[in-house]
């Protein structure tokens, strides 16, 4: 629930930026209904019905064309929700640096600081890009489960207590699965720290080949290593678990089509019509299984973002001007230089 309320916070702190982000997830629902329109539409050109072939075209290409209106609409605002926020969140983290004492900073250290201000930054904005598309993706599997549901109510009650069964089994190793991520993002810190201490003293470093070796093949190099493998099986769970998930569905497809001609519960044709819409959901299920990953990698960055808020000060009354500040910047008449600011 907290973390639901800061994805909320975020999107609520503009105007701009949450309506951008209702006309990209409006513009997803409505792509996604149009191509459920089309599957009902490739669905009664296959039964032969009674309507004509003008009125098939028509309605064929009506929805054809709102689904790429609709999908470009979608992607475009999406990009632009992904920039603001992203914009918001580094602002936000800056502004709170200022506001917090040098001793505290130099305690919490500048590589952990940067690693979040990278990568958590990045993390929390990407999830919420993605939101609109998993909407787009929910409202293309109603719309076909609802449709399955008119057509062929049983067979739909049989294959929705198999991928009931398929979700519980698809998230019994999330749990390990968080724990590896935490672990990884253990390890980039470590590393992203001792990559700071070669800058901090790379002075001294080229002057001393002993020191420089030693930073290299003693520090960076091991914690590269152990980091580049953790990246790589956290891929290999990724891919192996997502191939299960198509490896039930698959499995699901096989017994439906074995089985239920056998006990005389559907025909060929009809089996053929499930076929041909269950084939069109593997896309966008494959998606939303996909956003349970994204989930749980938000829970890990969330987690990793109040950690470091807790060691960072509140921005001042005299810091809330950030649109403001913003506004000087993007003028034209702005020309102060950053070094003009840090170095005097």
């Amino acid at each position: 629930m907290n973390r639901l309320r800061f994805i909320l916070s975020i999107l609520l702190r503009r105007r701009y930026t949450l309506a951008l982000f209702i006309v990209s997830s409006i513009a997803g629902a409505l792509a996604g209904a149009s191509t459920t329109g089309l599957l009902a539409v490739i669905h009664r050109l296959i039964g032969d019905d009674s309507l004509s072939i003008d009125q098939h075209a028509a309605g064929f290409l009506l929805l054809a064309a709102g689904h790429a209106i609709f999908s470009i609409i979608s992607s475009v605002t999406n990009v632009k929700v992904l920039q603001e926020i992203s914009l918001d969140l580094r602002l936000e983290y800056s502004q709170r640096l200022l506001s917090t004492p040098l001793r505290t900073i130099e305690k919490v250290g500048s590589s952990k600081i940067l690693n979040t201000f990278t990568h958590a930054i990045g993390s929390i904005a990407d999830y919420i890009s993605r939101l609109p598309v998993l909407v787009q993706d929910l409202t293309l599997l109603t719309g076909i489960c609802i449709y399955m549901t008119w057509l062929f109510p049983f067979i739909f009650l049989m294959l929705l207590v198999f991928m009931v069964l398929g979700f519980i089994f698809y998230t019994l190793p999330l749990s390990a699965y968080r724990r590896f991520e935490k672990k990884l993002w253990t390890v980039r810190n470590r590393h992203f720290r001792y990559f700071h201490d070669l800058l901090g003293g790379i002075k001294e470093l080229l002057q001393n080949r002993a020191k420089k070796q030693a930073i290299l093949f003693h520090y960076l190099y091991p914690t590269g290593k152990n980091l580049a493998d953790l990246e790589i099986r956290s891929s290999l769970m990724k891919t192996g678990i997502n191939r299960w998930g198509d490896f039930y569905a698959f499995l699901g497809l096989a017994l439906i089509l074995t089985f239920l001609p056998q006990w005389g519960m559907a025909s060929h044709q009809e089996l053929g019509n499930v076929i041909i819409l269950l084939l069109f959901t593997l896309r966008p299920m494959n998606s939303c299984i996909g956003h349970i990953f994204s989930v749980q990698n938000l829970k890990i960055t969330l987690d990793q973002w109040e950690e470091m808020a807790g060691h960072l000060e509140q921005a001042t009354a005299a810091e809330d001007v950030a649109d403001a500040a913003l506004n000087i910047t993007r003028s034209p008449s702005f020309s102060l230089k950053v070094q003009d600011v840090v170095y005097t």
